[in-house]
């Protein structure tokens, strides 16, 4: 699992919010913005999307979205097993 951020153009506000919420998974940052585009569209600034995490397939396609923070990392991890799962069976 890989989160893409595009907060913070120092990496501090990032790098505070894993150590405060003992995240385990690793954060890439994406300044520009780049990548995050992709998935939600052009960034507004000072807003906050709907939606900020997606589970995707090899094919490319979302399986799961949800909104950090608002989903623990056990929750995340959940529905990553959850859909490990099916695609095993």
């Amino acid at each position: 699992m890989v989160a893409v951020s595009q907060l913070g153009g120092d990496r501090k506000t990032v790098e505070d919010a894993v150590r405060k919420e003992n995240l385990t998974f690793r954060f890439l940052y994406d300044p520009t913005g780049e990548v995050t585009e992709k998935f939600t569209g052009k960034y507004i600034p000072d807003t906050c999307p709907l939606k900020n995490i997606y589970l995707i397939d090899k094919s490319g396609k979302i399986i799961y979205s949800t909104h950090y923070p608002g989903i623990s990392e056990e929750k995340l991890s959940g529905q990553v097993n959850k859909h490990l799962k099916g695609v095993s069976q």
